[in-house]
């Protein structure tokens, strides 16, 4: 479904970082082992897809981190394949999206609507990567043995969840403060 390169790191002056090796070759048959990788990964989903298996997902929706939804909907599809050498390079510097903005300021730029709402993007993030097993293809034991996969991500992302809450109670806080 999925053919990507191993990525070469450029810093803002252009000097040459670590190559970014993800060993995604989800080559397994099954769409259960595939599916339980870990496949946050900000890169492999600039590789080539299969135009099918994209029209088959939400492709890139307008959510934070849109692109672990995608790889998870296109690893339930079929296997990937990393070409071991680095073919794409990454530009990453302290204005790189990553690292200035929040998920919440992410939220809001891929979705301009977003902006002035209370948002939970890693709370909507959890319960798409659920959603996209859900809605997906498997049988019904095939999303149940996948099902595992869904509570090790939301104890991957427990702090960021934890932090989300945070932000939105002092976004309620500061709005009731303002209403009064």
């Amino acid at each position: 479904m999925l053919c990507y390169s191993e990525t070469r790191v450029i810093d803002e002056h252009g000097n040459f970082g670590t190559d970014l090796k993800e060993q995604l070759n989800l080559r397994a048959a099954s769409p259960v082992d595939r599916y339980r990788r870990d496949l946050a990964s900000g890169h492999i989903f600039l590789g080539l897809i299969r135009m099918d298996a994209l029209k088959k997902t939400r492709q890139h929706d307008s959510i934070y981190s849109a692109d672990i939804v995608l790889l998870a909907e296109l690893a339930l599809l079929g296997e990937f394949y990393e070409i071991p050498e680095a073919l794409f390079y990454r530009r990453v510097h302290s204005e790189s999206s990553c690292i200035k903005f929040t998920p919440q300021a992410v939220a809001v730029f891929e979705d301009p609507t977003n902006s002035g709402r209370i948002l939970l993007p890693r709370w909507r993030l959890a319960f798409e990567l659920a959603r996209s097993l859900q809605s997906s293809h498997l049988h019904f034991y095939e999303k149940l043995r996948c099902s595992p996969q869904i509570g090790l991500w939301y104890v991957r992302f427990s702090k960021g969840l934890v932090l989300d809450l945070l932000l939105a109670v002092k976004q309620i806080m500061h709005l009731t403060v303002q209403s009064r």
